[in-house]
């Protein structure tokens, strides 16, 4: 039986390293771990010690890193987000993950702060790959689905097919097939701390009709990526073939999914990023870009601690 669970968003606040950002140009995600005790930028929620049921030996500050480097690698706009994070209880035994805003700014107006909190309490059953920089724990291949035309209300550059999922699965490694992917939910947080976020005004307004509407210059404007109101802040997967989204709300045991097409274009649309790679799989990170990451991060964590 597939076991589906709630992702639950808010707004994100990732702190630790500061990821290179993949190419010349970028948005910098700086993530900042919470210490064991500390508040972690979500009302109420103060970090705790990672679940006992954790399997797969890697951390959570892999994840956030890894999941970093996948939006960076797709959205190519000069901005700077600070996500504060850490493990904590998310309120809701299907509540995998919670973000909050903390900060806005700018023109247009952007989250600049936001705090991610990913559930710790009893129950939790998390994969951490330990190598999170690869999908081949979750073997035999990837579906990706697509939308096509169909979804444009005028014609003008809304050509060709858009990816509106990435998922890996059929894994046979018994640590993958009965657990929640770690690094999944924290992209899918991620991508809330970036724009699909409750209370923020830019989706608010345009989410008012339950779609997102793309405008050029991103890839197919005119078309519709509908999503489920700005009271819930994700991608609808009941329509438009999103089912396999990242930005839904729900995912099963023995899955990964990236960020599709899709995914990328509603984030960019609400936050009014204009330079975005809307291929229908960003390619797996570098393990060498990673590793400069977790070098720098290291420099960020004793700045911080010798700061405190």
């Amino acid at each position: 039986m597939l076991l589906v669970h709630t992702l639950r968003k808010v707004t994100i606040t990732c702190a630790m390293l500061a990821m290179t950002a993949p190419a010349s140009h970028a948005i910098v995600i700086n993530l900042v771990p919470t210490g064991i005790g500390n508040a972690i930028g979500v009302t109420g929620v103060n970090a705790t010690a990672a679940p006992v049921g954790a399997v797969g030996g890697g951390t959570l500050d892999q994840a956030f890193q890894t999941a970093a480097w996948y939006w960076q690698s797709a959205i190519l706009d000069n901005f700077t987000v600070t996500i504060n994070y850490g493990w904590g209880d998310t309120g809701a035994a299907n509540t995998l993950g919670f973000e909050q805003t903390q900060t806005y700014a700018g023109a247009p107006q952007r989250i600049t702060q936001a705090g991610i909190v990913i559930k710790s309490q009893a129950g939790a059953a998390w994969f951490a790959d330990p190598t999170p920089d690869s999908n081949s724990e979750y073997g035999p291949g990837v579906t990706t689905n697509f939308a096509d035309a169909a979804l444009c209300n005028t014609a003008a550059n809304c050509v060709g097919i858009m990816s509106t999922g990435v998922v890996y699965s059929g894994s046979s490694i018994p640590n993958v097939q009965n657990n929640t992917d770690l690094l999944s939910v924290v992209i899918h947080e991620v991508g809330h701390a970036l724009g699909l976020d409750v209370g923020y005004a830019a989706y608010t307004a345009e989410s008012g009709d339950n779609d997102i509407d793309l405008t050029g210059p991103r890839a197919f404007a005119g078309a519709n990526i509908f999503d489920l109101g700005a009271a819930n802040a994700h991608l609808d997967d009941t329509q438009g073939n999103l089912v396999n989204a990242l930005m839904q709300p729900a995912i099963g045991v023995n899955e990964r999914r990236i960020p599709s097409a899709a995914d990328i274009l509603a984030v960019c649309q609400v936050s009014s990023f204009t330079n975005c790679s809307t291929s229908a799989s960003i390619p797996e990170p570098d393990p060498a870009e990673l590793l400069l990451t977790a070098a720098i991060g290291i420099f960020w964590l004793r700045r911080r601690l010798v700061r405190a």
